[in-house]
């Protein structure tokens, strides 16, 4: 059954003009709120997110269609102004509702209702949806504005962004809920599809490897020893593994006699003294050989 009401003045719908069959109601202008209400998404609640999304839909599916018209939506200031239907509230009390989204155009209303997608919204909101087109077509009847009141077609689905999070926004395709908009963390009724199995890999043989050179390029040749590497090399001492042991090796190795600095004059021996004492610890007077061998070496 539509909802009564009492009649309203044209001060109460917004701007009025002639129209075919006599008044034309006009809200917010005749221009669309959408681009102004719905600037900041991200500061809205889930559900404003997901009427503004609708709103931007709705726009999208009258230009396919080739619909001249503008879209009003319950968000922001002046939203609820300009989607009011009189006597619709749902609390049964002959208060005005509001519409979520609605598109006018020359011949039609349409109107659009968003819930969340959970078993409430798909319950009440068809429920809601009747009573704002019941009572919009009643009140469009008071004013003498001959254009009937539909529920709106099926629009694209849609992500928003919101102060919960990214909201998904969908239509449903049954009958029921034709008009409706549901919207959700997830979109559980229209889910994204699974892949199926495939068809099973083709495997291909690998080639072979082919065997890494030690310096990590096979065409490049090995270089050349360094000069200290090849006199080592020919004594048969292997090649020592980096550079670190190869300096310590070099630094390690003891100068001959004749690479030593001269002793300061203060710690040399006079030429006579290291000659008593040669012949002293040789028992036959001559130098020592092995005393000369050892100071030969440097040891």
């Amino acid at each position: 059954m539509p909802v009564t009401h009492s009649k309203k003045t044209s001060t109460d719908s917004g701007n009025s003009g002639k129209g075919t069959g006599g008044k034309t109601v006009v809200r917010h202008g005749g221009k669309s709120n959408v681009g102004s209400a719905c600037a900041l998404t991200f500061h809205m609640s889930g559900h404003d997110a997901a009427v503004c999304q609708s709103g931007h839909a709705a726009q999208v599916w009258a230009m396919e269609c080739k619909v001249e018209g503008y879209v009003t939506v319950d968000v922001g200031n002046g939203g609820t102004t300009a989607n009011t239907v009189p006597g619709a509230s749902g609390n049964n009390t002959g208060n005005d509702g509001a519409a979520d989204v609605i598109l006018w155009t020359k011949d039609k209303v349409y109107i659009w209702e968003v819930k969340p997608g959970n078993a409430y919204g798909k319950t009440d909101g068809p429920k809601d949806l009747t009573r704002y087109v019941e009572g919009m077509q009643d009140y469009l009847e008071d004013e003498g504005d001959d254009r009937t009141v539909e529920r709106g077609a099926g629009l694209l689905s849609g992500r928003e962004a919101s102060r919960e999070g990214i909201v998904n926004v969908w239509s449903k395709s049954e009958p029921e809920y034709q008009g409706m908009r549901f919207y959700g963390r997830k979109n559980r009724d229209n889910p994204a599809p699974k892949p199926g199995p495939g068809p099973d890999p083709v495997q291909f043989p690998r080639p072979a490897r082919a065997p890494r050179h030690r310096s990590g390029n096979p065409h490049r040749e090995r270089s050349t020893p360094q000069p200290w590497n090849r006199r080592r090399a020919r004594q048969g001492a292997r090649r020592p593994v980096g550079r670190r042991v190869a300096s310590t090796s070099l630094r390690m190795r003891r100068r001959p006699e004749w690479e030593r600095p001269s002793s300061p004059a203060c710690c040399s021996r006079s030429a006579s003294s290291s000659t008593a004492s040669r012949a002293a610890r040789s028992p036959s007077g001559a130098p020592s050989s092995v005393g000369n061998d050892v100071r030969r070496r440097g040891l």
